[in-house]
């Protein structure tokens, strides 16, 4: 279970969308997916571009485009 923490405002933490392993402290997939996003993404100077996704079927791929000031291309693809 979880403590009583209605009295300090705070919500409980799950595992499931916890960033670090409760257990070793290790960061879980969801942290090392945030820290390439973070240190590939230049956020001052790379801009989302139009983008189109085709997935035939439910629509379980997602894609965004960005360029970069230096003309830098790239794209973020992700798979539902």
């Amino acid at each position: 279970g979880y403590p009583n923490l209605p009295n300090l405002q705070l919500q409980p933490q799950y595992p499931s969308v916890a960033l670090l392993n409760w257990t070793t402290g290790e960061g879980t997939a969801k942290y090392w997916t945030s820290k390439l996003l973070i240190d590939t993404v230049d956020i001052e100077n790379d801009q989302a571009v139009v983008t189109q996704t085709t997935d035939i079927g439910n629509q379980n791929i997602y894609s965004q485009g960005f360029v970069g000031k230096n003309n830098r291309r790239w794209i973020l693809i992700i798979n539902k």
